[in-house]
C-alpha cells in the first residue's frame, strides 16, 4: 500500500507540473469526457482528475498498440477501454485480485508463508488418461449450464465466484436446472469472524466449507453485497435453505490438456489466473507472454 501510494503521489505530480503531452488535444479531451460520462467517473478535485487523465491516456496507447498488433495477427486477444481505464495496475490488483495460495481456513491472520503439501489433499488429484477421446470444442454457454456474467465488484471476491461457478456448472449438468448459488454464503462464512473473504482467498476452502456445510444457499435468497460494501458479514446461511449440497472435489493436474480433458468430459471447471493482464481484456484468447509461473508479480496460477 505504500508503494502505490507513493506511486500515486509521483505520477500527480507529474501530471500537474508536466506540459500538456500532444495527445492532450480536442480529440482526446473528447475520449476523456465520453469515458466519464459512459463509466460515471467524478473526482474529487482538478489534481485528481488530471491524475486521471494521464493515466487513462497511458492506458489507452497501451491499448490502441496491443490492438494495432491483434489487428496484423502477432497476438490472440484485443484490448479496450473499460471502467479500470484510468487506473494503474497495481490499483487494479490491490482492489480486484482474490486469489490468495497463502490462505487456508484455518488461518485467522494473512500470511506470507507457502501452505504445506497435505492442505492441498493429494489424494483427490484427478489424472486423466492419455488416449481420452474429446471433442475438438465445447462451449457449455451453449448448453445452458453457465450463468451471467457477474461483478465482484469492491472486494477480492473472484476465488468464491470462480468456485461458485464451477458448482452451478456441475449441478445445471446434473439435474437439468440453472440456478444462481450464493457467492456471498462464502465471502461470509468460509473463513473465521475478523478474516473477510474480501482479503482474498481460495477455491478448495470453498469447496471444503460447502462439503461440511451442508451445501449452497442460492444467489436470490441469500444475494451479494460486498461488491458494494467492500467486506464480508456475518455468516447468515442456515442448512434447511440450501440448494446445491457438494459430496467432494477433484483437482486436476496443472497442464492445458488435463484441463482441456476435463472441460470437455466434465464440466466448468474452477481456475485462477494471473491478472495483471486482464484489466483491459476485450476479447479472443488471452495469452500472457510475460507469465513465467514462478515471478511474484507475473504469477501463473
Amino acid at each position: 500500500m505504500n508503494t502505490l501510494l507513493c506511486v500515486l503521489s509521483c505520477l500527480l505530480t507529474l501530471a500537474i507540473s508536466s506540459p500538456s503531452p500532444t495527445w492532450f488535444d480536442l480529440t482526446f479531451s473528447a475520449e476523456w469526457d465520453a469515458f466519464k460520462q459512459e463509466y460515471n467517473k467524478t473526482y474529487e478535485s482538478d489534481e485528481v482528475e488530471n491524475l486521471r487523465k494521464f493515466i487513462f491516456a497511458e492506458n489507452k496507447k497501451e491499448i490502441d498498440d496491443h490492438n494495432e498488433l491483434y489487428a496484423r495477427g502477432f497476438t490472440t486477444y484485443s484490448k479496450s477501454v473499460n471502467q479500470f481505464t484510468d487506473l494503474l495496475k497495481i490499483e487494479f490488483a490491490a482492489q480486484y485480485f482474490g486469489y490468495n495460495s497463502s490462505t487456508s481456513r484455518e488461518d485467522n491472520k494473512s500470511s506470507n508463508s507457502s501452505l504445506d503439501s497435505s492442505d492441498y489433499d493429494y489424494d483427490n488429484y484427478h489424472e486423466f488418461t492419455p488416449d481420452l477421446e474429446v471433442p475438438s470444442s465445447v462451449d457449455w454457454r451453449k448448453a445452458h449450464v453457465v450463468t451471467r456474467v457477474k461483478d465482484q465488484g469492491r472486494c477480492g471476491s473472484c476465488w468464491a465466484f470462480s468456485a461458485i461457478g464451477a458448482i452451478e456448472g456441475l449441478a445445471a449438468i446434473m439435474h437439468k436446472k440453472l440456478i444462481e448459488l450464493s457467492v456471498q454464503q462464502l465471502v461470509d462464512c468460509v473463513y473465521p469472524p475478523g478474516r473477510s473473504g474480501c482479503r482474498g482467498g481460495r477455491m478448495i476452502d470453498a469447496f471444503k466449507y460447502i462439503t461440511e456445510a451442508g451445501g449452497i444457499d442460492s444467489e436470490a435468497h441469500y444475494p451479494y453485497i460486498s461488491g458494494e460494501t467492500g467486506t464480508s458479514g456475518k455468516c447468515k446461511f442456515n442448512k434447511k435453505d440450501f440448494k446445491v449440497k457438494l459430496k467432494g472435489y477433484h483437482i486436476i493436474p496443472a497442464d492445458e490438456n488435463s484441463l482441456r480433458d476435463a472441460v470437455a468430459t466434465i464440466g466448468p471447471i474452477s481456475v485462477a489466473i494471473n491478472g495483471y493482464g486482464i484489466m483491459d481484456y476485450s476479447r479472443g484468447i488471452y495469452d500472457n507472454p510475460n507469465c513465467d509461473g514462478e515471478s511474484s508479480t507475473t504469477p501463473c496460477y
